[in-house]
């Protein structure tokens, strides 16, 4: 599922699709622990966002987010809510889509989920900055640098340090030209 995931970011669908239904073929989800179980409904969902196939990703994310909200394993909510949040902005539902991400900030926050805070505040940045909120869009760029900053200095190692800060969504919100990053691809850092 890893693999399928990494080829949706880097643009093969048609080759992530064929390895997803493979995997989906072969795979028995009560043989796997808990956190590995949440990783298929995550890539069919990216899927189904990156084909245009909009309700259907919309649907499983939502049928995920239930699952988990009657299993109280709030682990994996800001996950499940910011690619809610961005399936919500790709169907032009930009006020569900605020609030489901404001929703997975808040609880990332609580949550002391590193990064998933970052990533949340990367499309926060960008659609405070469409709102004119452009002093809540500073706020959260620099609250996304914080936790950034804490991130590169505890990687441990050189290597994993620079591949972390070249990721374009971190250079985007290290770097304030105030440019529209909404496009660029949200990578699992």
């Amino acid at each position: 599922a890893y693999a399928a995931h990494a080829l949706i970011q880097a643009g093969q669908v048609e080759k992530a699709k064929e390895l997803l239904e493979k995997i989906e073929t072969d795979f028995d989800a009560k043989s796997y622990l808990i956190p590995f179980a949440p990783l298929l409904p995550q890539t069919r969902a990216e899927l189904a966002l990156a084909t245009g196939a909009l309700d259907e990703a919309l649907a499983i994310v939502d049928d995920f987010l239930e699952g988990i909200r009657k299993t109280e394993v709030l682990r994996y909510r800001p996950e499940k809510l910011l690619l809610k949040g961005r399936i919500l902005r790709e169907a032009d539902r930009p006020e569900e889509a605020y609030a489901v991400l404001r929703e997975a900030h808040a609880l990332a926050a609580e949550q002391n989920a590193r990064p998933w805070v970052w990533r949340i505040s990367f499309h926060l940045v960008e659609m405070e900055t469409e709102r004119g909120n452009v002093a809540q869009a500073q706020i959260l760029k620099e609250q996304a640098r914080t936790v950034i900053d804490y991130i590169a200095a505890n990687a441990g190692r050189d290597d994993l340090r620079a591949s972390f800060l070249a990721i374009p969504m971190v250079q985007s919100l290290l770097l304030d030209k105030g440019e529209n990053h909404v496009n660029a691809i949200p990578t699992a850092a």
